[in-house]
């Protein structure tokens, strides 16, 4: 049970960067107003402050992803601490 649910916390932190990429093309498809839509109304515009905005926090949310996969692992096995 454990060990085979180790690799899902770091595999889907990494996802959310590409959940971040679809949603620029699922909004648009729908017609649905979120951070893609947003993303992808800058691109066009040619809005270089708000497409740095998104853009940012689109990588803080996947680097603070991470970390928060890499605490999670070291609380599910023990084995695993820090700075050993």
């Amino acid at each position: 049970g454990r060990n085979a649910i180790l690799p899902l916390f770091t595999s889907l932190a990494i996802q959310l960067g590409f959940i971040f990429g679809g949603s620029v093309l699922i909004e648009n498809i729908f017609v649905y107003r979120g951070v893609g839509r947003l993303l992808w109304s800058s691109i066009n515009a040619r809005d270089y402050t708000v497409m740095q905005a998104v853009f940012l926090i689109i990588t803080i949310s996947v680097v603070v992803s991470n970390l928060l996969a890499d605490l999670i692992y070291g609380l599910i096995d023990p084995r695993v601490r820090v700075g050993e």
